[in-house]
């Protein structure tokens, strides 16, 4: 199990495949080339940033802290809601004034992986001795004078794997936006003063949102479910097995690993249940 802290988590700014306006909080992150490699991170974002019609190979969840994001005409995510983004599935990105983001990152069903933060930097920094990116598009010129544009993200990941990129055709024609607060908490079996509610479980890999409660003083045995989670801190503090967390902190659980969450105050967390890739 590791636990990150918000306050010391490390910070970055925006990359130079997508314009600026953003800044991320990397809470945890997973194992480089692997098929459920993954990055959890809050993100903030400024009223101007704005990024192109794009897709990706890899699945994302958009969890609404504040503010609201805009991913296309008549579809805006608010705070509060939780986004699933299945891989494949275009969308734009615009802000709608100030907002800031728990985005979990993480390898898709097609098994593409997902690419981390240094793997992407270094495909960059090759590209940029040949060519420029502006919002959002890589740009270079060829050896016959012909200029060339492409989306950022899929020129550098091409630059990183060193093969052409491809894309799963997406099980969902858009982004699915969940309101967590129209869903009932169910009591937990066996244990006073805590309670879940499932949110969506997602494609043939399994990747599963729901939300956890405790009541101060409660405790909570997470046991192995067959799944790597991740636990991010809605609201209150407590401690994992003894370590000590608090709001929008977040820790892991491996699939082996037995950890037992105690609430030094009510807590409410969610918690995501990582795709398996055993076949």
């Amino acid at each position: 199990m590791r636990i990150s802290h918000f306050a010391t988590a490390p910070r970055a700014g925006s990359s130079p495949h997508r314009p600026g306006g953003i800044c991320f909080v990397n809470l945890l992150e997973g194992t480089p080339f692997a098929r459920d490699n993954y990055l959890l991170t809050i993100v903030d974002i400024e009223d101007e940033f704005f990024a192109p019609r794009h897709r990706h190979n890899f699945e994302q969840v958009r969890i609404m802290l504040s503010g609201s994001m805009s991913f296309g005409p008549d579809q805006e995510q608010q705070a509060g809601s939780v986004g699933y983004f299945c891989e494949g599935t275009f969308y734009t990105q615009k802000g709608m004034g100030a907002s800031r983001t728990l985005l979990l990152q993480v390898g898709g069903p097609s098994g593409s992986g997902y690419m981390s933060r240094a793997q992407m930097d270094g495909g960059i920094a090759n590209l940029q001795k040949m060519g420029r990116f502006e919002q959002g598009v890589f740009s270079w010129t060829d050896e016959t004078g012909q200029k060339h544009n492409r989306d950022g993200y899929e020129a550098a990941w091409e630059q990183a794997f060193g093969r052409p990129i491809s894309y799963e055709s997406p099980r969902y024609d858009a982004p699915l936006i969940m309101w967590p607060d129209r869903f009932a908490y169910v009591p937990v079996q066996g244990e006073t003063g805590v309670a879940s509610k499932m949110l969506g479980r997602f494609n043939e890999r399994g990747l599963e949102i729901a939300q956890l409660r405790l009541a101060a003083d409660a405790r909570h045995v997470v046991v192995d479910g067959g799944q790597h989670r991740l636990f991010f801190v809605i609201d209150g503090h407590g401690d994992a097995s003894g370590l000590p967390f608090e709001r929008y902190d977040a820790f892991d659980v491996p699939r082996d690993a037995t950890v037992t969450l105690t609430a030094a105050s009510e807590l409410e967390l969610y918690v995501i249940g990582l795709p398996r890739f055993d076949t």
